[in-house]
């Protein structure tokens, strides 16, 4: 007879997802360390992580009835293997995270969360409670994934899934279902550190420890501020997130292209024109990313980080949109535009 695991896991997978795992909710181990992390100033501004962490630590206190945890991923787009891309015939290269590169995920996992949840509560019977959440939620997605064994964390605080990597977004249904423990994933970074050594900002102060005020992720993204002039040049060309960690992941060479339509890249974000994107007005921006994370940064932000980048770049071609946005009437913008024209002036001079 199928048990109410081996209906869920069919569920899971006839609704499209990657990978499925389910187990108990942990033991709240994680729960600490995010506790700790917290009091140790690693969290930068990012507020609602400091917001009722005691229950974002452990789901059960928000959630009393939670016994057990479905985890499933849905693969985005590796991109091309570092150094194989095409010579460029045009302006510089920018960079985009590959998980932004197409639609929204959270919007593309919500259809299919949802169903999951129903698909749970099918499978449980009468009384079953069910909650589903994508990266949105007052919970430790991570965490959560690792604990119904889904993959295992790395050093770089990604959850890798062995023989996939790390290039999937994560989603999960909590369930009043006593759900059987899985077996731990087969997998570990040994004693590779490669994506320590990466790091152009050196985020890692530590193996599975992250500065988020130093991550060039949340400096493109979550940061509404000024970027520190000091973590400028380590930011590069990338103007919304960054993969460098994962790019050197050995784990990542066996990563799989997106089976979602939705996530598979689109044109301009998979392979950016610097000088294009900075070409773009404000409603040409939003047109160009409907529908994608990209739009998180915020008009001001986008226009700050295409700043740093032109500068990056070091290419006498990025000075007339450097100019232009050193006058466009947002301070935040002109003071990293006016760094800018200074980075690209004295990348000559040096020549």
């Amino acid at each position: 007879m199928e048990s109410p695991a081996d209906r869920i896991r069919a569920s899971a997978r006839r609704i499209g997802f990657d990978a499925v795992a389910l187990g108990p909710l942990g033991s709240g181990e994680d729960g600490r360390r995010l506790l700790d992390w917290l009091r140790d100033g690693l969290g930068a501004d990012l507020d609602y992580m400091a917001e009722a962490p005691e229950a974002r630590a452990d789901p059960r206190v928000r959630f009393p009835w939670a016994r057990g945890v479905v985890a499933v991923a849905l693969h985005h787009d590796p991109g091309s293997t570092p150094g194989t891309e095409p010579a460029r015939e045009r302006g510089p290269g920018a960079f985009v995270a590959r998980y932004a590169r197409g639609a929204d995920y959270h919007r593309v996992l919500e259809g299919r969360l949802k169903r999951l949840r129903d698909a749970v509560v099918r499978a449980g019977g009468p009384g079953t409670r069910a909650w589903w959440a994508a990266d949105h939620a007052p919970v430790l997605d991570r965490a959560l994934a690792r604990d119904a064994g889904l993959g295992f964390f790395g050093k770089n605080t990604m959850l890798i899934r062995p023989r996939a990597g790390s290039y999937f977004v994560l989603g999960e249904v909590l369930t009043s279902l006593d759900l059987p423990a899985a077996p731990a994933p087969a997998g570990s970074c040994g004693t590779c550190t490669r994506c320590l050594e990466v790091c152009p900002t050196r985020a890692f102060p530590a193996p599975f420890r992250l500065d988020a005020g130093r991550c060039v992720s949340y400096l493109t993204i979550e940061n509404r501020g000024p970027i520190p002039e000091e973590l400028r040049p380590g930011v590069g060309t990338m103007v919304f997130g960054c993969d460098l960690c994962q790019e050197v992941c050995p784990w990542n060479r066996f990563a799989r292209p997106a089976s979602a339509r939705d996530l598979r890249p689109r044109a301009l974000a998979a392979d950016p024109d610097l000088l294009a994107l900075a070409a773009l007005d404000e409603a040409g921006w939003r047109r160009a990313f409907s529908g994608s994370a990209v739009l998180r940064a915020g008009w001001s932000g986008w226009r700050r980080n295409l700043a740093v980048a032109l500068g990056n770049s070091g290419d006498a071609a990025a000075l007339p949109a450097l100019r232009r946005l050193a006058s466009c009437g947002d301070p935040l913008v002109e003071e990293h535009a006016r760094w800018g024209i200074m980075r690209v002036d004295s990348h000559h001079a040096c020549q």
